[in-house]
């Protein structure tokens, strides 16, 4: 089943004022009820939650997608409630019960492969027309078909956000670093919006971050510079990821967003080690706390990075008379860890996940 973080989710969100209210959406006392199904062809999430309708809205979350249904009003994709089920998920997923799912959720998934399909067969179609053979279509059927078709269609969907983001940064830079100062937040919002239209959520975060930085004091200009160049190296290697060492190409799908299934990772050769816990510190933003934690391998010298995640801290946060000091209390600095931690790809792999201890 796709693993996905709380940070990854808070990403898709189509804005601020969602992320808020799908923090506090994302407990078990909110929902009627929650399930998965963890079959690997077919992974979704649902749930029933009090609305302000007489029956409960329905949700949905097809994580292949991700995709969202909500029985809610709301225009937005994803809707609050479908946000806060997959936050609820992204945290605490022991909370979901696994079960077949129900009709109205079969439903909704047999639609969208069929929708899938009639696409495929269209693209299929339309660059046999221009390459002017008329041989027989590939067989829409098949899981190896299936997640070669949804990462090209997300491939295409990210090269078409990035050439948006190259104009709007060209824009920014056309009107002067100084007129970033007197942007409102919806200008910020709109653009990582689009980003994560186009598939590209970690490419939405950093533009996200921008306002904070215009507004960050004595020398911004250089600090938001800095964050210009990162997003427009992310856009020049993208477009030539193919010709990249392999390494590169893990940290370039990083930073655009992409996620690697947890069993994927787990499936990795491992360290095995003393760790040595150097350090540890602790970020809140709204609705998401994250804990970095440095640790060193006492025989192999090898450093790691281990993070942990924690939804819903806004809504905790007024009950606590000090700060939050940890998520993981297992990762304590000073503390020397026997333990097998597996790293994820990239030129210089530091992150890592502790598989065994």
């Amino acid at each position: 089943m796709p693993t996905w973080t709380p940070e990854q989710v808070l990403a898709l969100a189509p804005d601020e004022a969602s992320r808020k209210i799908a923090s506090g959406l994302a407990s078990p006392r909110r929902w009627l009820s929650v399930f998965k199904n963890e079959t690997e062809n077919q992974p979704v999430l649902w749930g029933e939650i009090r609305g302000s309708s007489a029956d409960p809205y329905r949700c949905q979350v097809d994580l292949d997608g991700p995709d969202y249904k909500c029985t809610c009003p709301s225009r937005k994709r994803p809707c609050k409630h479908a946000l806060g089920l997959f936050l609820l998920f992204a945290g605490q997923p022991s909370t979901f019960e696994v079960s077949a799912p129900p009709d109205w959720v079969t439903i909704w998934l047999v639609k969208r492969a069929e929708q899938n399909e009639r696409r495929a067969q269209r693209d299929t179609e339309r660059a046999s027309a221009r390459a002017g053979g008329d041989g027989p279509a590939p067989d829409p059927k098949g899981g190896e078909q299936a997640r070669a078709r949804r990462a090209a269609a997300r491939d295409r969907k990210i090269h078409a956000g990035l050439d948006d983001l190259e104009t709007w940064l060209c824009d920014l830079l056309r009107q002067g670093l100084a007129s970033a100062q007197s942007q409102p937040r919806a200008f910020w919002e709109a653009a990582a919006a689009r980003l994560v239209d186009a598939q590209a959520p970690g490419l939405a975060r950093l533009v996200r971050a921008m306002p904070e930085v215009a507004a960050s004091g004595t020398g911004w200009q250089d600090r938001l510079l800095d964050q210009v160049a990162r997003l427009y190296l992310a856009i020049t290697g993208y477009r030539r990821i193919e010709t990249l060492p392999p390494g590169h190409q893990a940290d370039l799908r990083a930073v655009i967003g992409f996620t690697l299934k947890q069993e994927d990772l787990l499936e990795t050769p491992g360290v095995t080690d003393t760790w040595l816990i150097l350090g540890s510190q602790i970020e809140e933003e709204t609705g998401l706390a994250v804990q970095r934690t440095w640790l060193l391998g006492q025989e192999t010298g090898q450093p790691a990075l281990v993070l942990a995640f924690a939804v819903n801290v806004a809504a905790n946060a007024a009950q606590r008379t000090t700060p939050l000091t940890s998520i993981d209390a297992s990762l304590s600095p000073g503390v020397a860890l026997p333990a097998e931690l597996v790293f994820y790809p990239g030129a210089y792999p530091q992150r890592a996940a502790v598989r065994t201890r």
